[in-house]
């Protein structure tokens, strides 16, 4: 077995502080599309290599990127000796199976050793049609998948990094948390038709004080590399087109913000308990027709598995513009 097909438990947060640190970290960035995960294997190597090349610290894939996929299996372990042979730290999204038939949205964080060193799956699910986006679809994958419950940081060689997953990005909670928690690049993987939102990007490094790298499917655009604090130095604004860019953060600058950051040092957590509690806000409305809540939705679900329609097969994946599935 090789050391990057062995299974890390999600949600694993390396010990902190960093061993060693850059002062200066180059990342890359992709923008592809493989339905299902076909060819998508080969890509990410051919991908990795070229981030390899061109002396990068990391290089970031959509989320899905790899389809179905088991861990341990041929794929990661292709991935981990790719990263391993180039020197290069990878992100890289996929439909995690488990043998009990369950499955996660999850992203692999390989180090330059070849070694998974953790696994985020995501935690918020992109479910719903229009007009609304709500109540979610019985056939939709990500409402029966295992989310989440963590917002870890990652240890690499250069630096700190957090992972979210698209749908992730549109609770502000998710990028905070993982700033709090210590990350100084936030990576924000996709898959979805429709524009990773720069000003999103803009926003949550300003208030983080951290960096961004997106990337996402062809179907789509937005794959960007963010500097703080609300600075784009890449972004792919072409649909059903292939991206593959780097730049260059300055990470030294970033440390000293966060450490001399009036913003850390004058939070008050005791006035922000609204934050973590659960508000029923379309109760303000009686005068309109209530939507079912997460509760009765689950309570459906007991005791039933998903099933793919049949037109979508297994690796069918929710479409996401602008923040709603399609």
């Amino acid at each position: 077995m090789t050391p990057s097909s062995q299974r890390v438990p999600p949600e694993t947060v390396a010990p902190h502080p960093v061993v060693r640190r850059k002062a200066l970290a180059r990342v890359a960035t992709t923008q592809l599309y493989y339905p299902d995960g076909r060819g998508a294997l080969a890509a990410t190597t051919e991908h990795i290599a070229r981030a390899g090349a061109e002396d990068c610290d990391l290089v970031v894939f959509p989320e899905y990127h790899l389809g179905d996929i088991r861990v341990p299996g041929p794929e990661m372990d292709a991935i981990g000796a790719a990263a391993a042979r180039h020197r290069v730290n990878v992100v890289v999204g996929a439909w995690e199976v488990f043998e009990d038939g369950t499955f996660a949205n999850a992203a692999y964080v390989v180090d330059r050793d070849g070694k998974i060193v953790g696994c985020y799956n995501k935690a918020h699910a992109a479910v719903g049609r229009d007009p609304h986006s709500w109540p979610p679809f019985e056939d939709q994958r990500e409402w029966w998948m295992q989310p989440g419950d963590g917002f870890p940081v990652f240890n690499l060689d250069f630096g700190r990094i957090g992972v979210m997953t698209c749908y992730d990005g549109y609770f502000p909670e998710v990028p905070h948390c993982l700033s709090l928690n210590g990350a100084e690049i936030i990576v924000w993987i996709n898959g979805r038709h429709g524009s990773v939102e720069d000003y999103l990007v803009r926003s949550y490094m300003f208030t983080g004080f951290v960096h961004m790298v997106t990337a996402n499917q062809s179907t789509g655009a937005g794959a960007m590399i963010g500097s703080y604090p609300d600075r784009i130095l890449q972004i792919s604004r072409e649909a059903n087109k292939d991206f593959f860019f780097t730049a260059d953060l300055d990470l030294e600058d970033l440390r000293m913000r966060r450490a001399w950051g009036r913003m850390f040092h004058q939070r008050r957590p005791e006035l922000y308990g609204a934050l973590v509690q659960r508000h029923p806000i379309w109760e303000n409305y009686p005068e309109l027709d209530q939507p079912p809540t997460v509760a009765e939705l689950e309570a459906r679900k007991a005791g039933r598995r998903f099933e793919p329609p049949a037109t979508g097969g297994a690796g069918a994946a929710p479409r996401m513009r602008n923040g709603e599935t399609e």
